[in-house]
């Protein structure tokens, strides 16, 4: 019997039933990651994210998909990539950027983590 899902799940779990949680993923959007993300993506990240969702089924679930750089050189990085078609929308968004410099940073980490100082988690459900 396979008990890594189990652990994932108990992992993931609210400490509170139906608490409101977070996922961010500080995405490397260079030419490099382009060339290997349908899979790490699809193979990857979709059933992390599907682990996530069923450990928190009853609580609602933010998702951010953070650039390591903008998609294009006008743009910001797009920090919030949910949208009511489910957790694995934003992941289908990402914008690359060939620019030679494009890594991820310790700069880049901070940024990140501002975001989640930044951005509100949804409400979490009121229980009578």
């Amino acid at each position: 019997m396979d008990t890594i899902p189990v652990q994932i799940r108990t992992l993931f779990a609210p400490t509170v039933p139906c608490q409101a949680s977070a996922v961010l993923f500080l995405i490397e959007n260079s030419d490099r990651m382009a060339s290997i993300w349908s899979d790490m993506r699809d193979h990857c990240l979709k059933p992390l994210l599907s682990e996530f969702d069923e450990a928190n089924r009853n609580a609602p679930i933010k998702v951010f998909a953070v650039e390591s750089q903008p998609g294009s050189p006008a743009g910001l990085p797009d920090a919030d990539r949910e949208s009511p078609n489910g957790l694995h929308h934003g992941l289908g968004n990402i914008r690359f950027n060939n620019s030679p410099t494009n890594r991820i940073s310790a700069a880049n980490v901070d940024a990140a983590i501002d975001v989640c100082y930044v951005m509100p988690l949804p409400p979490s459900p009121r229980h009578p």
